[in-house]
């Protein structure tokens, strides 16, 4: 998994993470390991820049292999190898806060 960090339009330099995605194991691990990397990248930001707020464009770009039905927000990933438990899902809810940057899968819709 590839990710990185900007603000206010900003790529935030030092903010590129490579880690391993655990594209083998289930949607809910799969899609947890992303909001860690998410995590990890806010509260970086935080303890080492500054403190974010309501007024903060906060944008975090992850690399994940494709195909997808962009339109419709579906995973395709079928017979490629790996994020196959992804195919279908359409979407994501997490429980979050925003103070601590927290976050914790809930649903998908597979």
């Amino acid at each position: 998994m590839k990710a990185a960090l900007l603000v206010n339009g900003q790529l935030i330099p030092g903010s590129f993470r490579t880690q391993p995605a655990n594209a083998q194991d289930s949607a809910v691990k799969i899609i947890e390991g992303f909001a860690a990397v998410c995590h990890e990248l806010l509260t970086d930001y935080d303890s080492t820049c500054r403190k974010l707020d309501d007024r903060d464009r906060v944008r975090i770009g992850l690399a994940v292999p494709g195909p997808f039905d962009y339109r419709e927000g579906i995973a395709l990933l079928k017979d490629v190898g790996k994020y196959e438990s992804l195919y279908g899902c359409r979407s994501v809810t997490c429980s979050a806060r925003s103070s601590g940057f927290w976050a914790r899968v809930k649903q998908i819709s597979c």
